[in-house]
């Protein structure tokens, strides 16, 4: 038997793809679309969404609690991994938006959260800074946060959602 008998070129051996398509190369896979599942989103949707929402908590000089804090004003959850997309893009809305607490307003806020807290900081401001809170750094100002929230633990104030 003869190859032209069987219509065929060659071996026999090639790889025939249905449609006459040519075969799929690795790069053409590696180029093919990502898919969504289900109702999630693709992984580097929510992989830059998470790095958007820490360096703007970087940028504004906003900690892990406060963070938490935040997220949980604006969504109900204190952790970003819980999160949908759009809770994380409301979480950047508020950080872009500036609407947010800084180190001093913190502060000022976890003072009025304690029994004499506004007393007390004034005087952990003078006892170890020589200062009134208005007139602290912004070391001294995250100095005075733990200690505040040292208070809040010990006397079993609120704490953060975390």
């Amino acid at each position: 038997m003869d190859a032209e008998d069987h219509g065929s070129t060659g071996t026999g051996h090639e790889r025939r793809q249905p449609h006459g398509r040519p075969p799929r190369t690795a790069s053409a896979r590696s180029r093919a679309p990502a898919r969504r599942r289900g109702p999630h989103a693709p992984a580097a949707i929510v992989a830059t969404l998470r790095r958007t929402i820490f360096a703007l908590c970087r940028q504004y000089d906003i900690d892990d609690d406060l963070r938490h804090e935040l997220q949980l004003d604006v969504t109900g959850k204190a952790s970003i991994r819980t999160m949908t997309v759009t809770e994380m893009q409301a979480v950047i809305d508020r950080l872009a938006g500036k609407n947010v607490w800084t180190p001093r307003a913190q502060m000022v806020r976890l003072a009025a959260q304690i029994d004499d807290g506004t007393v007390r900081l004034r005087a952990f401001c003078w006892t170890r800074f020589s200062k009134e809170p208005e007139d602290l750094d912004a070391r001294e100002v995250r100095s005075c946060i733990s200690f505040l929230r040292n208070i809040r633990k010990k006397e079993g104030g609120p704490q953060s959602g975390k």
